[in-house]
């Protein structure tokens, strides 16, 4: 009787694993088709059936399945649905980012993990697309190199001679793509072409940051010559002017999420926080601070965080400029860089001096993770910036490398 048992449970036990590899046998590779034409491919409702929509060039689309003989894939459309793609104009590569991502919670920052090398290039600073389909990345070497997330293939290079690009930004339709240079340039990218559109011509001297206010239609621009330009994106013409002082070094600017604000920060020879209305123009508070800074809103626009010296995190409310918030961030000096999560719980937080980043809960305010504990030995300013997805934090440093982050699920 027990040898009967005995088998019965083997019997079990040999079904349950044949059962689970063949629903792991079932499972959709984790697929991409990156788009190898030189234009606009399309897309059909069946093999070799009607067009319903088209595809650009250097895009990619996770892929679903395979028509018989291999010579057509059914894709996924960006707006959710599926059409047939021939085989022929598609690249296909297992996708850099894991399909079991999910999006980075304090509950689960604690698994947060680098997924891969995603570039070795010079990485001063680096913007996702709205769609989180791409990257640019910008340097002081004078380009701006884009790539497709997915596959991590470099799809675009933009050139300002041979000027130091300081910023970038993203238009939030993703149809645009602004990048500014300490010559005093700023110049508007179309992202279907990566072509030029048009060229900014306002600044005395160097550019330092850029920003697209929420409906996409203004572009706030600072400089080194105490100036913040809202510019209309469509005319090109100048709809505010908003003086600080002629020496001041502006480094850093934000629109609030409503796009109601903009804030700006100085770095030389004054260390001060602006706060106008983005509207009229008419300052709403400014604040000195002990440093450099760092700017992000909070994902509500009540609350502007100021990073500075000593990895402190400031928050000031927006509308009257009081201390609600201040807490320590990552361990370091020189700030660089700071970036809140979409779901605004999370305060990304890169430094200089040891080169460190750090992920920091909102509400609690802890450091719930520091790439102290990776066993890194980096000297260098660390950049950090979320996916809009939330799933995926990118890292960069200047020893040229951007790093992949994120939490796999279950």
């Amino acid at each position: 009787m027990k040898t009967k048992a005995f088998f019965l449970v083997v019997l079990v036990f040999l079904l349950a694993l044949l059962a689970f590899t063949a629903a792991a046998q079932e499972q959709p590779a984790n697929l991409v088709g990156f788009v190898a034409a030189d234009s606009a491919i399309n897309v059909r409702n069946r093999p070799n059936g009607a067009v319903i929509t088209s595809l650009p060039s250097n895009r990619s689309v996770p892929i679903l399945e395979a028509n018989s003989d291999g010579t057509w894939f059914s894709v996924e459309l960006p707006d959710g649905s599926a059409g047939w793609v021939s085989a022929s104009l598609l690249r296909v590569v297992e996708s850099a980012v894991p399909a079991d991502l999910v999006p980075i919670t304090p509950e689960n920052v604690g698994r947060l993990e680098m997924i891969t090398e995603f570039a070795s290039t010079l990485a001063g600073g680096m913007a996702f697309s709205p769609d989180g389909q791409m990257l640019a990345s910008y340097s002081w070497q004078g380009t701006v190199e884009v790539y497709d997330v997915r596959t991590k293939i470099l799809i675009a290079t933009l050139s300002h001679g041979q000027n130091v690009v300081t910023d970038g930004a993203f238009s939030s339709d993703g149809s645009e793509f602004a990048s500014s240079s300490f010559d005093g340039s700023v110049k508007i990218w179309n992202t279907q072409t990566w072509g030029e559109r048009t060229a900014l011509v306002g600044h005395r001297i160097g550019v330092n940051g850029l920003a697209y206010s929420p409906d996409g239609e203004r572009l706030a621009s600072i400089g080194s010559d105490g100036l913040v330009i809202i510019w209309n994106v469509r005319t090109g013409e100048r709809e505010l002017q908003l003086e600080t002082n002629a020496d001041d070094q502006l480094n850093d600017v934000v629109f609030s999420p409503d796009g109601a604000f903009v804030a700006v920060a100085g770095e030389y020879p004054r260390f001060r926080v602006f706060v106008w209305d983005a509207a009229t123009g008419t300052q709403q508070w400014f604040k000195s601070v002990s440093s450099s800074a760092r700017l992000t809103f909070s994902s509500d626009g009540g609350t502007l965080y100021v990073l500075s010296y000593g990895a402190t995190v400031s928050g000031y409310d927006v509308q009257d400029g009081s201390l609600t918030t201040s807490f320590s961030g990552v361990n370091g000096n020189a700030v660089v860089s700071i970036d809140i999560n979409p779901a605004g719980t999370l305060l990304a937080t890169g430094v200089w001096n040891p080169g460190r980043f750090g992920l920091i809960d909102v509400a609690s305010e802890d450091i719930l993770f520091s790439d102290e504990s990776q066993d890194l030995s980096r000297t260098s300013a660390i950049k950090v910036v979320f996916s809009p997805d939330g799933r995926l934090l990118m890292t960069s440093d200047s020893d040229s490398v951007i790093n992949m982050w994120g939490v796999r699920g279950g």
